[in-house]
């Protein structure tokens, strides 16, 4: 974990088989993470994934919401860690252990959605 340029933005570091991989960071408790949906949504099993290695790192830190924000669509996804770690399940392509969960366990905000929350 490295200290932003701001004082409350923490960048979230793990390592996978190619390294040190900088894959979000941590502001008012909230994980972020921007990203590309179409090389990074999982379509096989509609779902958001965050390396496990980053999971400590997220409780060491108090987090309570993580929020992926597609950069192509400008839609926000999120949800509680709480539901993240109750819902998601493990696999791991060759580039360590991830965390996947379901786009149902998500709340959906962005462009020709409104606030929608997909799982109560």
């Amino acid at each position: 974990m490295k200290k932003g340029t701001s004082s409350k933005k923490l960048k979230v570091e793990i390592h996978d088989t190619t390294g040190k991989k900088i894959i979000g960071y941590i502001e008012n408790h909230v994980f972020k993470k921007n990203v590309c949906k179409s090389k990074h949504f999982f379509t096989n099993y509609s779902a958001w994934a965050i390396q496990e290695e980053a999971i400590p790192i997220l409780r060491k830190h108090n987090v309570k919401l993580i929020e992926i924000y597609d950069k192509e669509s400008g839609t926000t996804y999120r949800t509680s860690l709480d539901t993240f770690l109750s819902y998601s399940f493990v696999k791991n392509w060759g580039y360590g252990r991830q965390l996947f969960l379901p786009l149902k366990f998500w709340e959906v905000i962005g462009p020709g959605f409104e606030q929608m929350r997909l799982f109560a």
